[in-house]
């Protein structure tokens, strides 16, 4: 039987891209929108630790999303959108939308990632800057939680997680790769890997999906990566559930895993 639960989450939030005046770029990128209690140095602060790279994935609509964390006791979540609509000379410009978020906040979805991806949506055109409003929203959760993550890891055999997570513990660079053309899938798989990661850890999970440049070196899990990673580098493949390659996974650290596999076998038992 489904128990309806409902929690309320709040954040704050800001909007960096560009201020347009009758479709005429008036003043380049910059932060257009935020909420009234983040300081100028925390925005700084957050686009320094991120940004997408120009993708032929972002140029034709898709999106880009990012979760580190911010603070001792807060994370960002954020994505970058190509713009509703081109500019006067047809070009498309880059913009991303901030969620800034207390660690507590996130427990309290369930550190549902597409949850959020939803609250912002689509990104809209600022034609001057806006002061947000903190983000007040009902969280309803229309099933357990562990309903919902086994439904997540029917997916993924045993094997191929214990080799993410030991991915994630390594030294190698990883990049996520997902070929089924559903934005929200390696949303799932993260807010899966967080559950299952010892809470001792969880804060340490971060990614980031189309970077390029020196912001990419900032995240452990950088997915459908556009620049060069440095080698050797660990593919992991949401479509067919592999790490790869074989030979890396090898030197991958068992250390401190125990509790992670037994989270793995616990959640794999039936009601």
């Amino acid at each position: 039987m489904l128990e309806t639960e409902i929690s309320p989450f709040v954040c704050e939030q800001f909007v960096w891209g560009k201020i347009l005046h009758e479709g005429k770029d008036i003043s380049g990128y910059k932060k257009v929108a935020q909420s009234s209690g983040l300081t100028e140095k925390d925005c700084v602060e957050v686009l320094a630790r991120t940004g997408a790279g120009v993708s032929h994935a972002i140029l034709r609509g898709r999106s880009a999303y990012a979760f580190f964390p911010f603070s001792a006791n807060r994370m960002v979540f954020s994505c970058t959108q190509r713009s509703p609509k081109p500019e006067n000379n047809s070009r498309y410009y880059l913009q991303s939308h901030f969620l800034i978020a207390d660690w507590a906040a996130l427990e309290n979805i369930d550190f549902d990632l597409v949850f959020l991806a939803k609250q912002i949506g689509e990104i809209p055109r600022f034609e001057q800057m806006v002061t947000l409003n903190l983000v007040k929203e009902n969280y309803v959760r229309g099933e357990a939680l562990e309903t919902k993550l086994r439904r997540i890891i029917s997916s993924f055999p045993d094997d191929f997680m214990l080799n993410a997570y030991r991915a994630f513990k390594g030294d190698h660079p990883v990049a996520i790769f997902d070929a089924s053309k559903d934005e929200y899938k390696v949303l799932q798989f993260f807010q899966l890997l967080i559950f299952l990661t010892p809470a001792v850890e969880r804060k340490l999970l971060n990614f980031a999906s189309m970077t390029s440049g020196t912001e990419a070196s900032s995240f452990k899990f950088k997915v459908n990566p556009t620049g060069i990673l440095k080698t050797p580098h660990l593919i992991v493949r949401l479509d067919d559930a592999k790490v790869v390659p074989a030979a890396l996974v090898d030197q991958l650290p068992y250390i401190e895993t125990r509790r992670f596999w037994d989270n793995l076998q616990n959640l794999r038992q039936p009601n």
